[in-house]
């Protein structure tokens, strides 16, 4: 079904109109999501739809973020398992993930720990203003689990195979206050759940030693505190199992045998790590790094106190040197357009290199990234920028340059008028960097100068690091930095 062609492309021309999109970008993007099939229009990772269509994948990120604010696309957050990869919650705001540390698998019977880099996963639905998406989750089995299961997290084959032919023994959608009865003839020992993802609820079924012969009967009442009893204990043999909806809302319940250590061997190999592929997708920390939503989207209602953990983000601080000589040069006027242009430069390069700016202090600037290669090559853009700069200006007898330094490691996003920030110790080691730096130069830290895509970047750049040891303020054993020269 194609979208309803009048309100789709009246966004198009918002686009083009309120975000200064490119006509013919707007025109081949608003064909491409006019022709998608309702599933495809459903949780869209803009990451795979630019490789799929041949773009640009930082300029189609922005065309999903302007169409949100346009009302083309609705943007969620969903907590993904790490594990099996199920979407365990979905919001529609940030201030929604903040309200615990962690969130539970129903699936994996697990507390996962909430990372905005790894298992927040940022997705885009066709709003319903445009279209409403023909999609029912609860119409069978493969439509339950295709809605509940992330498609940037692909599973191995064999452990497909098994959860859902062997391991899931029924299926049960369950109307509104309707009931549905399930039966089972458990063996001793065995071991059951009765789960639902859509609720987050499980009911355990354990079968003992003992041997009966008779149907049992057991009811459970799936409400909004989900199912109750969420425990039963009996002899083996046939069980009957009626539950009923209390709610106004269709559920479903999936019945499977809890054979941990095999689904674990289908998951993992010898050695413990996930066989599980993860496909490149928009996490929650790349969009906090995204300099277009932060235009965008400036307020969100976030809880005070807020503080959601990153696992590793790069930050990168700027000083101007010399910009109290220039005042006095040039005068306050002159001075301050001087300054402004500086941070319109500084802004721009931050945001074509897949980065966000923080803030500004003084006449700093606090940029965070999503890698350590992009914030690098951010900061040997910006000393190029700003010598192209300061060959530009005419009659100027002093000079802007910048002092750049960077380090990367984990940190926490928090709530600071009104926006994000980011605290830890990790934003105040790359402060204390770039207090090692000179005018027009880089420094980066031990943990910078070790990824492999620094070492590419710097070496695309004809750069080299220079290691210097140095007493950093509060730290108290030696670091290990490094000066980007030309090589």
């Amino acid at each position: 079904m194609k979208a309803t062609a009048t309100n789709l492309w009246n966004k198009i021309e918002e686009l083009q109109a309120q975000f200064a999109v490119d006509r013919e970008l707007a025109n081949t993007f608003g064909k491409l999501v006019e022709e998608q099939s309702d599933w495809d229009s459903f949780r869209i990772n803009p990451l795979r739809f630019a490789a799929r269509h041949g773009l640009d994948a930082t300029q189609t990120v922005n065309l999903f973020i302007y169409g949100t604010k346009a009302g083309l696309f609705e943007l969620d957050w969903n907590l993904i398992c790490p594990m099996c990869g199920c979407v365990e919650h979905t919001y529609d705001s940030l201030n929604q993930i903040a309200m615990g540390d962690t969130f539970y698998c129903t699936l994996c019977d697990e507390h996962i720990e909430t990372e905005l880099d790894n298992f927040v996963e940022v997705s885009f639905n066709l709003s319903p203003q445009v279209r409403e998406l023909d999609i029912h989750p609860f119409a069978d089995q493969d439509s339950y689990f295709r809605y509940f299961f992330s498609q940037n997290f692909v599973r191995p084959q064999a452990f497909v195979d098994y959860l859902l032919h062997q391991s899931i023994k029924q299926f049960a959608p369950l109307p509104p206050n309707g009931s549905v009865t399930l039966t089972i003839n458990g063996k001793p020992g065995e071991h059951y759940r009765l789960i639902s993802l859509d609720k987050h609820s499980v009911a355990t079924v354990q079968f003992t030693d003992e041997v009966r012969t008779a149907l049992h009967t057991v009811d459970l009442q799936a409400g909004s505190n989900g199912l109750r009893p969420t425990e039963i204990e009996i002899g083996s043999g046939p069980l009957e199992i009626r539950v009923t909806n209390q709610d106004a809302q269709e559920t479903a319940f999936a019945l499977m045998l809890s054979d941990w250590e095999h689904l674990s061997s289908l998951l993992n190999c010898e050695a413990g790590n996930s066989l599980m592929e993860v496909k490149p997708f928009l996490s929650g920390k790349m969009l906090l790094n995204n300099q277009k939503f932060r235009e965008s989207f400036l307020v969100e209602n976030l809880p005070n106190g807020m503080n959601l953990k990153i696992s590793n983000l790069t930050i990168l601080f700027t000083d101007l040197k010399g910009s109290t000589s220039l005042y006095e040069k040039t005068g306050d006027v002159e001075a301050y357009r001087l300054v402004q242009d500086h941070f319109r430069l500084l802004t721009d390069v931050v945001s074509q290199h897949d980065g966000a700016t923080v803030k500004t202090m003084g006449d700093a600037i606090m940029a965070s990234f999503s890698t350590p290669g992009d914030a690098v090559t951010a900061a040997l853009a910006m000393v190029r920028e700003m010598k192209a700069l300061n060959d530009s200006i005419v009659d100027l007898d002093t000079t802007l340059e910048l002092k750049i330094g960077l380090h990367t490691g984990p940190a926490l996003a928090v709530k600071a008028n009104e926006t994000i920030d980011f605290f830890g110790q990790t934003v105040n080691l790359a402060a204390r960097v770039q207090g090692q730096a000179e005018a027009g130069e880089v420094w980066i830290s031990e943990a910078i100068q070790s990824d492999p895509a620094v070492q590419d970047v710097l070496a695309a750049n004809g750069c080299r690091a220079e290691k210097h040891t140095v007493t950093l303020k509060g730290v108290n054993s030696p670091s290990t930095i490094y000066r980007c020269v030309t090589a």
